[in-house]
């Protein structure tokens, strides 16, 4: 099938914590592929045990292509009084072979999407490494603003 109509084929959708196991292949393989996109290292990611990965696995949307994902967005609601109208996006991937397709942008759009539904949010947050150009570019398409650059020394 040519890559174009792939697109057509991916469905977008949360998987139960028995799927954990898919998560967490793919979460590696992020972590491995791309290690400065993320907060996390391959290493500290290894060393979870299933009950972690499986409370994780909820907090994420994928994109599935015959039942296996090939990409993923986490997303999560804050519970304290102060912050309970932010929610964060985090560990947005897509494998390699699935990139330019437009995934990452339907997968972006449905977490919107499904962030909205809580009337109690009125701002979303995500950090992104600003040499992740295609990232970068892909949040202020969706309307994200630069409101911070974090420098090291």
């Amino acid at each position: 099938m040519e890559r174009n109509n792939l697109k057509d084929l991916i469905e977008l959708r949360k998987l139960p914590a028995s799927r954990w196991m898919d998560y967490k292949e793919l979460r590696l393989e992020a972590m491995k592929s791309d290690t400065t996109a993320f907060g996390s290292s391959y290493e500290d990611e290894l060393k979870h045990d299933q009950e972690v990965w499986e409370a994780r696995v909820q907090n994420f949307l994928f994109a599935m292509l015959d039942d296996k994902p090939v990409g993923m967005v986490g997303f999560l609601f804050r519970n304290r009084l102060k912050t309970m109208h932010i929610a964060d996006i985090f560990s947005v991937y897509v494998k390699g072979e699935f990139r330019g397709m437009g995934i990452g942008e339907e997968l972006m759009k449905r977490t919107l999407e499904l962030i909205r539904e809580n009337n109690n949010i009125s701002r979303i947050s995500l950090s992104v490494s600003s040499d992740q150009l295609p990232a970068v570019n892909l949040y202020k398409k969706l309307g994200f603003v630069v409101v911070g650059e974090l420098k090291t020394e």
